[in-house]
């Protein structure tokens, strides 16, 4: 996802004289162009930049694309601020994450350096919070380097980002109507048909032009072996066949 400037985030925070709170912008409507929705000025979506390369080349911990998948799905939600309103600035270089069980609530801290150790980096970017939440997630598994298949299925990673009475569940058996509102006005993730969770391609919505079921181009976004792998335009009724599931939160 993504074109970043690279540059240590100290030399960042220090010409931007803000905090990570203030900097972190999820404004926007689901009818952005995922390159034009930004979060810190670093686009989720493009040829090169950090999200790309941290999946690329860092941000490699085995069976983690359902961390990633969830933490863009609720970035691309255009209706509130839920991510950032996750996202607590401690001073410059510390955050605390904040998870969820069911009504209770977690905060995960780390800062800057934390994070760039885990993942071996000498520097991080600006929008260095992106492999900070996903630490965070895997911190709380307790273990950093490893994750299953089950903990970071996106229907998981979903509960722990958003707090009760948010409900967080899988639909199938859909109508079209039912199918295509739900990709409309919601924060989902696509699950295929696809049996082997190993190599199970999410995607998630990028944008939903249109108001009728029949006629709509919905955009999507699919994820494969820990990167951005093609953007997709079909109608809601060629994406149900294909991707019978949705994971909703509501």
């Amino acid at each position: 996802m993504l074109t970043i400037l690279y540059g240590l985030l100290f030399t960042f925070l220090v010409t931007v004289h803000t905090t990570l709170g203030a900097a972190i912008s999820t404004g926007g409507t689901r009818i952005d162009q995922f390159e034009k929705r930004e979060v810190n000025a670093a686009p989720l979506w493009g040829s090169e930049g950090p999200i790309r390369e941290d999946m690329n080349n860092y941000a490699k911990v085995d069976n983690d694309t359902g961390i990633k998948l969830s933490l863009a799905a609720m970035f691309k939600d255009g209706v509130s601020s839920r991510i950032k309103d996750n996202i607590s600035p401690l001073d410059d270089k510390t955050v605390t994450f904040t998870l969820y069980s069911g009504s209770t609530m977690k905060g995960v801290t780390l800062n800057i350096d934390q994070v760039a150790a885990a993942y071996h980096r000498p520097q991080l970017e600006a929008n260095w919070w992106w492999m900070g939440y996903e630490k965070a997630i895997l911190d709380s598994f307790g273990d950093t380097n490893s994750t299953t298949v089950v903990q970071a299925d996106p229907e998981n990673i979903l509960k722990l980002l958003n707090p009760s009475p948010r409900v967080v569940s899988k639909k199938w058996d859909l109508t079209e109507d039912e199918y295509f509102n739900y990709l409309k006005n919601n924060i989902v993730v696509l699950e295929p048909k696809e049996t082997d969770t190993y190599t199970r391609k999410y995607r998630v919505v990028e944008s939903v032009i249109g108001e009728d079921a029949g006629s709509a181009s919905i955009e999507t976004i699919q994820m494969g072996d820990q990167f951005w792998v093609h953007m997709f335009n079909d109608k809601a009724s060629d994406l149900q066949k294909t991707y019978p599931y949705l994971i909703v939160v509501e």
